[in-house]
């Protein structure tokens, strides 16, 4: 489907794409309304994106506390961002979703798949959403469209992520969506005042009967 099309398409709620034998994961344009009122759209990164994704994820590294890059550690060209987006699209068990409001890209989230045969099931994720657009449910729509997409999926059995023991509201929403506790990295973030924080690693799983043999 090519992208003006899905524009075009971005009023109908969209169904994901993901089947036995399809090569591609791709999330149409979908409209979500927020607590606020503000409406949404939600779809898969395209690879016009990329750089607007790139100022995205420096924004989010320089204004969260919750996330473990600093500003400075994140070098990732828009030429790489690219390239990433193009596998996410090639390959049935990723997705790379934007949120977006009145054309500018406002919080995204980024999936990281395993190429072994007996991992290819799980798949990390990541968050970044703009700081104005924080606790307005923007995160929450990103993440209900990934539930979404992997409950449809023949491939993914498993979404994990990692949250700081101090995000109240992150460890709060995870839980609400059914994301459960499996372990504690005791100590494994360290701040610049050399605070220890635990990180705490989450994982959602999914019906091993409608996956695929492949």
């Amino acid at each position: 489907m090519q992208a003006d099309q899905l524009k075009r398409d971005a009023s109908v709620s969209a169904e994901p794409l993901v089947k036995v034998g399809v090569t591609m994961a791709v999330y149409p344009p979908s409209k979500s309304c927020l607590k606020s009122g503000d409406t949404v759209i939600i779809r898969s990164a395209e690879v016009s994106d990329a750089a607007t994704l790139i100022a995205l994820m420096n924004h989010g590294f320089s204004t969260s506390a919750f996330l473990v890059h600093e500003p400075d550690e994140f070098t990732r060209t828009a030429r790489q961002q690219r390239a990433l987006i193009r596998h996410a699209t090639e390959r049935p068990e990723l997705l790379c979703l934007v949120a977006e409001h009145n054309r500018k890209l406002i919080g995204c989230l980024d999936t990281q798949g395993d190429p072994r045969r007996r991992a290819r099931h799980c798949v990390k994720l990541g968050l970044v959403i703009h700081e104005t657009w924080r606790s307005q449910g923007v995160g929450r729509r990103l993440l209900e469209t990934l539930i979404e997409w992997a409950a449809a999926s023949t491939i993914v059995g498993r979404l994990e992520l990692q949250v700081h023991a101090n995000n109240r509201a992150g460890l709060a929403l995870y839980q609400a969506l059914g994301f459960e506790i499996e372990g504690r990295r005791k100590h494994a973030i360290r701040l610049n005042d050399d605070t220890y924080i635990d990180d705490i690693m989450m994982a959602k799983l999914f019906p091993s009967s409608r996956r695929s043999s492949d």
